[in-house]
């Protein structure tokens, strides 16, 4: 039984017996109850744990992949590093890949690290930010392919990042808060 179980058993357990009186008259079925409902909690504390560690590791490597993604278009805007032409652009606002590497790096690379960094801490509200991150990478990818008009297969890895992103982040949003 770990330690948080077994104080959270000892202290309702201390409660009862103070609340009725007598000290250590409690049946054998009030202990096995105790503990049923204490590992019952438990194993919902468990569940965010990992949920909140996928979250983690998502938002990680979306933060990361999108840094390395972007200081190659910032580096060189023409798009050559890359081996991308800049025929790429033609049906968007953008001459070079100059302003939509620095938005990629901010809003996909930062915020993610962000993110991630603030589910680590437990944040108040981080679940949120965990959606509203989903939600980005999710609009970033549907306006991608708005303006390039072309869909490859990194498109799909990404809107799927955004949709586990979604998922994660209001399940977490739903978590309680154990202080």
């Amino acid at each position: 039984m770990n330690k948080r179980l077994r104080f959270n058993l000892s202290c309702h357990c201390r409660k009862e017996r103070e609340k009725d009186g007598v000290p250590g008259q409690r049946s054998e079925g009030d202990h096995r109850a105790e503990w049923a409902r204490a590992a019952i909690q438990d194993s919902g504390a468990n569940t965010m744990k990992i949920v909140r560690g996928i979250a983690i590791g998502v938002l990680t490597f979306l933060g990361v992949s999108a840094v390395a993604g972007s200081f190659p278009l910032i580096a060189d805007p023409s798009g050559a590093l890359m081996h991308m032409p800049l025929t790429m652009l033609q049906y968007s606002p953008f001459h070079t890949f100059l302003i939509p590497g620095i938005i990629l790096l901010l809003a996909n690379g930062v915020l993610s690290l962000l993110a991630a960094y603030a589910a680590v801490r437990k944040w108040r509200g981080y679940g949120w930010l965990v959606v509203f991150q989903g939600c980005v990478i999710s609009g970033w990818i549907a306006i991608e392919i708005f303006l390039l008009r072309e869909v490859v297969w990194l498109h799909g890895l990404y809107a799927a990042v955004g949709l586990v992103l979604i998922g994660l982040g209001m399940m977490l949003t739903r978590e309680k808060r154990t202080v």
